[in-house]
């Protein structure tokens, strides 16, 4: 439920439900903002689906369709917001339901892979999100005296670190590193999700764009 609020001021009208700000809604209630930014756009996903279900598509065809009018429509939520927990299974549910119809015929780690590796190139929904919010680091770390990035140095003084600091660290969860979790969720993500790849593939973005090629 959201929180009461005196919404009279200055003359000013104020809504008490979420305001769209730059494509993204904002506001108290968190379940209506998360209605508005990510289950209504599934739904709207699921009704795109439901057109070229109708049509007789092969699997590459299937996998374009998911690629370029799909994924799209999602994009923008994945880069600027917190990804709910359920997100990955109710998308990937829906793109594998389009593909095979019912079950799956194919693993999807398969179904993943390259074409040399015996894949077809399906999208990995994870992974795209993911190096959607690792994207932020190099933006973070070049435009740290930039206003926009302002909050996020006010959570880092908060731990008393640098943005510098703070992506030489390394550690793999939460547990390893307890300071993240006094960060608001979209930066812990951020974080996180560099810290995994980081590890991962050794890749330090202060010294090349390794990380901007995975």
């Amino acid at each position: 439920m959201g929180e009461e609020r005196d919404y009279d001021f200055a003359g000013i009208k104020w809504s008490d439900g979420p305001l769209r700000c730059l494509g993204i809604y904002v506001g108290y209630d968190k379940l209506a903002c998360d209605k508005l930014n990510w289950d209504d756009k599934i739904v709207k996903m699921s009704n795109t689906l439901r057109v070229w279900r109708q049509r007789n598509l092969t699997i590459f065809g299937k996998i374009t369709v998911v690629k370029i009018l799909i994924c799209s429509q999602i994009t923008f939520s994945a880069m600027m917001l917190p990804i709910p927990e359920y997100i990955y299974k109710d998308i990937n549910k829906l793109l594998y339901g389009f593909i095979w119809n019912k079950r799956d015929r194919i693993c999807r780690k398969s179904l993943i892979g390259t074409y040399e590796g015996g894949g077809i190139k399906m999208v990995d929904i994870e992974c795209k999100f993911k190096s959607l919010k690792v994207s932020w680091v190099r933006r973070l770390i070049n435009d740290a005296d930039s206003n926009w990035t302002a909050v996020f140095s006010y959570y880092l003084k908060m731990i008393n670190m640098n943005v510098n600091t703070f992506f030489k660290i390394s550690f793999r969860t939460p547990n390893q590193f307890p300071h993240i979790n006094r960060l608001p969720k979209f930066y812990q993500e951020v974080c996180l999700y560099y810290n995994e790849i980081k590890t991962q593939k050794e890749i330090n973005l202060m010294n090349d764009s390794d990380l901007m090629n995975e």
